[in-house]
């Protein structure tokens, strides 16, 4: 195995589609220390945040544009390096977001996820490390392209917005997000402009469900009692760990922040991923 490697022999592997960065091992160690929630769908070598790095040097960090619930990039980004000539690399599990800032691919915003430079609020993280050393990346000093961010400055438009009013942020502390009301709300929330889990699940998928027993469940205590978790499983749905489908084609589900997907505020246009999805 070689003792270096060229960070341009590694980035020329991935399209436009993607972002590359470079971690330091010590910046590694500082995303491994930083608090993170457990997570089921990562294939995650380093599954538990352990920050025993043993032998490693460096990594690399990923950005792929893209939308929430689908994490097919992990996947995409080892078959890239699978093909590759690359050697002594494994992926592993880490402080993504802290690890993406570190890397200089974005910055914290307001709403406490990852704000990409190359691409805004559409993408996800994932990370490799490497046996040999990196070398030859790029300077972190050098000015990088802020996109969109500019827009974000001075503005509160997602904290204002935000329907579950999960965003909290003063002049006086960091921002921060409540979790729990943005899971309650997506998977229970009413409201015209977003679709909640529940209702979606039960629409698309399992129809068959007395339209009494769904209204009854509003919280995830009374939905494991009534109907379980949920199972997209039918009416042409699958879900292989990775992303949902049906009849064989991606399909966006509501789930998990879709704030990272499209941002409500005045600075952006589109509507919510779900039509064309039925």
């Amino acid at each position: 195995m070689n003792e270096t490697v060229d960070f341009n022999d590694i980035k020329k592997l991935f399209d436009e589609t993607w972002d590359v960065g470079y971690l330091s091992e010590n910046h590694l160690l500082q995303s491994a220390y930083s608090p993170l929630k457990n997570k089921f769908h990562v294939f995650g070598y380093d599954y538990t945040n352990s920050t025993q790095f043993k032998d490693i040097k460096n990594a690399i960090v990923l950005i792929k544009t893209g939308h929430t619930w689908d994490y097919s990039h992990y996947d995409q980004a080892i078959d890239i390096l699978k093909e590759s000539p690359l050697e002594g690399w494994y992926p592993a599990y880490t402080n993504y977001k802290q690890a993406a800032i570190h890397a200089g691919l974005g910055v914290r915003a307001k709403n406490s996820l990852v704000y990409s430079f190359k691409f805004g609020f559409d993408c996800h993280i994932a990370m490799v490390c490497f046996h040999a050393k990196i070398i030859n990346y790029p300077d972190r000093s050098k000015k990088r392209n802020y996109g969109l961010w500019k827009h974000c400055e001075g503005c509160d438009d997602c904290i204002v917005n935000c329907p579950a009013k999960a965003i909290h942020y003063d002049d006086k502390e960091p921002p921060w997000i409540d979790s729990a009301a943005c899971e309650n709300f997506i998977f229970f929330g009413k409201d015209g402009r977003v679709p909640n889990v529940l209702n979606y699940w039960h629409k698309n998928v399992h129809p068959e469900i007395p339209q009494d027993v769904i209204d009854s469940i509003d919280t995830l205590e009374k939905m494991n009692k009534t109907i379980g978790t949920f199972q997209w499983d039918a009416n042409g749905y699958s879900y292989d760990g990775n992303v949902t489908k049906r009849h064989g084609k991606k399909v966006y589900v509501p789930h998990c922040r879709e704030c990272t997907s499209q941002p409500r505020c005045s600075k952006w246009n589109g509507n919510y991923p779900y039509d064309g999805s039925e």
